[in-house]
């Protein structure tokens, strides 16, 4: 019991952990490519590219640091070999990765904006009332990664660098839907624990009343004479006897 509990907090844990570092980078290289036009993409791609490999070989160290081969589906292993192999492929084929960089923004986005749906889908079951900003964020985030997909010029020729604030703003609302979905679920679980009512206590039941002992009293002898007690003396003759002569 206590080694699956332990893999569902290992699993919850590298989860939890795998959304932050995804929305934060999104956010960060969505600024830099914004704001900084000393940035290239190429070295952008690099950059990510190597993170990747990191990732890669963190991942299965901690396969093995962790005896994840002794646990059921955990797929470290596998995850760190996928990493280190796209990391590879992508400095290799830096310019094609370049040249696809629309396309793998809107498909990085589209990863975090569903993980934004099911924040609002956990936060409408609830009937935790910030749902209602969760599911602006999951439009908007759905939105702007379906038509970074689609590549509709007329959204392109409007917005300029539409694809960056794209990547910008969606790893910020993750972030943003990550503390709604922690406080509202941490909210109503606490109002479910107060509603619940307290188990009543076990009846006791009677004792049996223990029946009641009656004890034989002792068995008395008396002391048989002894033989050698002196003999009883006569009674003294009466001096009004009329039989005394």
């Amino acid at each position: 019991m206590s080694n699956g509990n332990s893999e569902t907090g290992v699993k919850k844990r590298d989860g939890l952990i795998l959304q932050i570092v995804i929305s934060v980078v999104c956010a960060a290289v969505g600024i830099l490519l914004l704001f900084v036009q000393e940035v290239q993409e190429s070295t952008l791609c690099s950059i990510f590219c190597y993170v990747l490999l990191a990732a890669g070989v963190v991942s299965i160290i901690a396969f093995f640091a962790t005896k994840g081969h002794r646990r059921l589906h955990d797929y470290r292993f596998a995850y760190g070999v996928v990493l280190l192999v796209l990391g590879v492929v992508g400095l290799i084929r830096a310019d094609a990765l370049v040249a696809g960089l629309t396309v793998c923004i809107g498909l990085v986005t589209l990863v975090l904006a569903v993980v934004i749906l099911q924040g609002f889908v956990q936060l409408r079951v609830v009937g935790n009332r910030i749902w209602i900003v969760e599911l602006v964020l999951t439009v908007l985030s759905l939105a702007g990664s379906i038509l970074v997909l689609l590549s509709v010029k007329p959204i392109f020729n409007l917005i300029k660098d539409f694809p960056y604030w794209v990547l910008t703003c969606v790893g910020i609302f993750s972030l943003v839907s990550l503390l709604l979905v922690w406080a509202g679920l941490k909210y109503s679980n606490r109002e479910v624990k107060q509603e619940e009512p307290e188990a009543p206590a076990p009846a006791c039941e009677p004792v049996p009343e223990a029946a009641p002992v009656f004890e034989e009293p002792a068995p008395t002898f008396d002391a048989p004479p002894a033989d050698d007690a002196p003999p009883a003396e006569p009674p003294a003759e009466s001096a009004d006897d009329p039989f005394n002569g």
